[in-house]
Formats: C-alpha cells, sequence, structure tokens
C-alpha cells in the first residue's frame, strides 16, 4: 500500500530537516580527512629506480648540502594532507539512535549521524572525520562504520550513518 503525502507536508518536513542540519544550534560543520595527495619533492631529486635521495634540486625552497631533504625526509615526495567539510546532525547518545541496518554496527558505533544524501560519496572516500562536539572547540576523530542508509520520507535528500571512535 502507498500512502501519499500532501506536497506542502513533504515541503514542511524538508524545511525541518534541513533546519536541523544547517543550523549551528542542532547541525555541525565537520571535517573530512581523505588519504593523502602525494606530489614530488620540490626540494630534492629524485633519481629513477632508487627510492631515497639527498641531492638539492637547484631553487628549491629550503636549502641543504649534507643529510636528509629537510622538506621530505628524502623521500622524494611530500604527503599533503586532504580534507574537505560536510554538515552533520549528530547524535552521541545512543538511546536516541534510529535502529536500522546490522545489529552489529550499532552495538559497535559511537555516533550516529544524519546528513545529506548528497554527501555520501564524499564521505565514503575520507578515511577519517572529525566530529564537532557541542562547544564546537573540541573534536571527535571517528571512522565510518558499514555504509550510510537513505533516511527519511521518500529516502531521497538525507542519510544516516554510525561511526567507531578512531
Amino acid at each position: 500500500m502507498t500512502i501519499t503525502l500532501p506536497a506542502g507536508l513533504l515541503e514542511k518536513y524538508y524545511e525541518c530537516a534541513d533546519f536541523f542540519i544547517d543550523n549551528d544550534i542542532i547541525g555541525r560543520s565537520c571535517q573530512l580527512i581523505y588519504p593523502p595527495k602525494r606530489t614530488p619533492c620540490v626540494n630534492c631529486v629524485k633519481p629513477v629506480g632508487t627510492s631515497t635521495t639527498s641531492v638539492y634540486r637547484h631553487g628549491g625552497p629550503a636549502p641543504f648540502q649534507i643529510g636528509q631533504c629537510p622538506l621530505c625526509g628524502s623521500s622524494g615526495y611530500k604527503e599533503t594532507e586532504v580534507t574537505g567539510t560536510m554538515r552533520m546532525r549528530i547524535y552521541w547518545e545512543k538511546s536516541s539512535w534510529i535502529k536500522i541496518g546490522e545489529s552489529t554496527l550499532i552495538a559497535d558505533a559511537d555516533v550516529m549521524c544524519i546528513f545529506y544524501l548528497s554527501d555520501v560519496p564524499k564521505l565514503r572516500r575520507a578515511v577519517e572525520v572529525l566530529l564537532a562536539k557541542d562547544n564546537a572547540e573540541a573534536e571527535y576523530r571517528v571512522t565510518l562504520l558499514g555504509k550510510p542508509y537513505p533516511h527519511g520520507f521518500g529516502h531521497s535528500r538525507y542519510a544516516l550513518a554510525y561511526f567507531k571512535g578512531a
């Protein structure tokens, strides 16, 4: 049996749910940490076929003569942290969680979050997430447990996921 909701009711639901995610009173802006980007070092020369080098590249930003390159440790590469952000509604208390998905995920989880379904690809690429605590100065490092689930009326606008402390 299919239930059809009036368009005005759905619009009001979306307005309220968006408010809960976008407003700083309830929702939080959280940082996504992606795998680091590996780029060739601009300060030293990496000869082909070797794993390390200690030869200064003329014009590099940090000259050195003997020892390791101060920028990459003579690995020939520099890893740059890649981050992003997304808004989430964060639930710290298990008593207020929505119980869906595998019960083992819920048992292992520390946090449940609701967010926009359009952010799922960004979240799945992240290796860790820094969740903002209530006072916005504290952060809690977590990893995604399982996969995000569609959430809400129509399952077309919001998603829900469980996280474990890293």
